[in-house]
């Protein structure tokens, strides 16, 4: 199973995807793939706030939950805390969509 998952950040942000799978055998029992591409989820965004958290909080959280979805499925755990700890400062200093 081959899945790509976009998240736009910002009003110019933009993503092409195209899942493609190359089937070098024909012992194939099951193949598939999927796309996904999007903004924030303004309804999770919304959640978060109504239970106190101030907007760059709570959508600092929701993409920094977004990457660690994406970190938590490398074999390498030694790689895990090094990639959320870069996620966690580009966030720390992002200009975020809706600020200002």
């Amino acid at each position: 199973m081959q899945t790509n998952r976009n998240l736009l950040l910002s009003d110019h942000a933009k993503a092409d995807s195209d899942p493609v799978l190359e089937i070098l055998t024909a012992d194939v029992a099951k193949c598939g793939h999927a796309a996904t591409v999007g903004p924030v989820d303004l309804e999770a965004l919304f959640y978060l706030q109504s239970r106190g958290l101030e907007y760059r909080t709570a959508l600092q959280l929701l993409v920094a939950g977004f990457f660690q979805s994406a970190i938590a499925d490398i074999p390498f755990e030694d790689v895990h805390e090094k990639l959320a700890a870069v996620v966690e400062a580009k966030l720390a200093t992002a200009e975020l969509r809706g600020e200002g």
